[in-house]
This record gives structure tokens, sequence and C-alpha cells, in this order.
């Protein structure tokens, strides 16, 4: 899930005078500072999902290579959909010739 991120810096003074002349370009530079900060976790956190998803593949292939059951396959992948999108529930239908009507058999 795509969360976005946002924000304000702001400088204020309770003082009679103004901020000095000057005072806008270091908080501009640490605006950035944050803003690199954030891109960079994000990208970390991108990477991430994308090394987990990359995992599950094989740990799907080394199931199927065991040739267990259809249902544990089934169990497997749904599993590992669930994990890899983060969700609160995952689940599989499957449809099977041997659920058709009668007169299509």
């Amino acid at each position: 899930m795509s969360r976005l991120v946002w924000g304000t810096i702001i400088a204020a003074t309770s003082q009679s005078d103004p901020l000095p002349p000057g005072t806008e370009p270091p908080i501009a530079q640490f605006t950035d500072l944050v803003a690199t900060g954030l891109a960079n976790a994000e990208a970390r956190d991108a990477l991430a999902r994308l090394a987990e998803e990359q995992a599950a593949l094989p740990r799907i292939a080394t199931i199927v290579a065991l040739q267990p059951s259809p249902g544990e396959v089934f169990t497997a992948v749904v599993e590992a959909v669930g994990s890899v999108l983060d969700a609160d529930f995952s689940g599989m239908v499957a449809f099977s010739d041997t659920l058709a009507p009668r007169g299509d058999r």
C-alpha cells in the first residue's frame, strides 16, 4: 500500500523583530535533508517488499517440486500471497470440471 507523506517546517519568533536575514536557506537545506531521508526510507521499504516477493517464488517452486496434493499447493500459494500483500485475508477459489452440471460431463 502506498502512503503519501507530507508535512511542513515552520520557523517563527515571538520577538518583535523578524528572524534574521539568511534564515531561509538553512531551513530549506534541512527540509531537503528530511525529504531525502524519507525518500531513502521509502526506497528501502520498496526493496524489502520486492525481496519478499522474489523469495516467495522459490518457496512455492520447492513445494510444487515435492509433488504434494493440490490442496497443499493451493494452501502454500494463498499463504504466500497473503504474506506478500500483507493482507488481512487471502483465499483461493478453485473450479473443477467435476463441478460442472451433469449434462456437460
